[in-house]
């Protein structure tokens, strides 16, 4: 069951009592880091972990692909860790997708990591229910010079050379309360554990919200460098500029998916559907999006990388076109470099 789910189960006069329950456990966990009754496990390889506040939707999935992208360019062999939501892998295992073989793969492994495996078919993905355990797993397997860890920035039982926090830009501030009465695993003042913070996602929200934003984030910081992401889409061919168009997403922020269309005035987007994160499409879900686009009279049909993966070749002939998710970073290419590179002492 989705934290979103959860949280609409529970009735409102029970929230404020597990919001708190959970607020306690979360600082005791934390203190007990803090203090170093509980251990963290350090590789003899670099690791930098991406993490947010928050349930889903900060575009942990695109920023490490930045990352994989990034260390690559510089020379550096670099494998992925994540834990395979979804999945049914119960140990340690890296990730090999078969095309003829891709349900399967979906089943086994969630859709993200087959997803990241697809795009990088030469880096180790590695997904596993506990951090550290994976961690170790692969380290004694494959050789390389640095881990990507997705959404590590809870999991401190697995040390870390770089912690980067990533915090949505489109969130509201109800949002940043703990679960249940918001969205946050974690208390709003474990952003100074990060050694890097990036709002994302800052050019599909009001300004006015955003300045308020940098103001909340930027309190007490300390020394933590702070930066910012935009999201745009790639995958469309410039002949498609201005026709009409459905979209579909079930990620945990589709409505930044629709806002990203929209802002880059990229078609003339006349529907859009969400659906739940990680969702598995069934023959109703294609006949529904179908029966829109022919309702709507659309050229094309839209989706992300994530949900493509789970349709196979399903709308595949109705004018798909699947868009990747990336950021661009207002850092300098100097700031960058120290910021994600000079610090690990990797310099190649």
């Amino acid at each position: 069951m989705s934290p979103k789910e959860i949280q609409g189960r529970i009735k409102n006069p029970l929230k404020f009592f597990v919001a708190a329950v959970h607020g306690w456990v979360v600082d005791l966990r934390n203190y007990l880091f803090d203090v170093g009754l509980f251990d963290s496990f350090h590789l003899p390889q670099k690791v930098v972990s991406v993490g947010n506040l928050t349930f889903g939707g900060t575009g942990k999935t695109p920023f490490v692909k930045y990352l994989v992208e990034y260390y690559q360019q510089k020379g550096l062999s670099v494998c992925v860790l994540m834990r395979g939501y979804r999945g049914r892998i119960k140990k340690p295992q890296r990730v090999t997708v078969e095309e003829s073989k891709i349900r399967l793969a979906l089943q086994e492994y969630g859709d993200e990591a087959v997803m990241l495996a697809r795009t990088y078919p030469q880096v180790p993905i590695y997904v596993g229910p506990f951090k550290f355990e994976t961690a170790y797993f692969l380290s004694g397997r494959e050789k390389f010079d640095l881990l990507v860890v997705d959404d590590g920035f809870q999991h401190r039982s697995l040390g870390r050379d770089l912690n980067i926090l990533l915090i949505d830009a489109t969130a509201e501030l109800n949002d940043f309360q703990l679960f249940p009465m918001g969205k946050a695993r974690d208390r709003w003042a474990s952003k100074s554990r990060a050694d890097l913070i990036f709002l994302t996602k800052t050019n599909l929200c009001d300004e006015l919200w955003l300045d308020h934003l940098r103001g909340l984030l930027t309190e007490n910081l300390g020394d933590v460098p702070f930066s910012e992401a935009r999201l745009i889409l790639n995958g469309l061919d410039f002949e498609d500029s201005e026709k009409k168009a459905i979209a579909f997403a079930g990620i945990g922020n589709p409505q930044s998916f629709r806002q990203a269309i929209i802002n880059e005035s990229l078609v003339q987007l006349l529907g859009f559907m969400p659906f739940p994160d990680h969702h598995d499409y069934t023959a109703v879900d294609i006949e529904n999006i179908l029966k829109k686009k022919n309702e709507l009279d659309a050229d094309l049909v839209l989706t992300t990388t994530k949900d493509a993966v789970k349709l196979g070749h399903t709308l595949r002939d109705q004018n798909l076109r699947v868009l990747d998710s990336a950021f661009v970073l207002s850092m300098s290419d100097e700031d960058l470099e120290k910021s994600l590179l000079t610090c690990l002492n990797l310099g190649k």
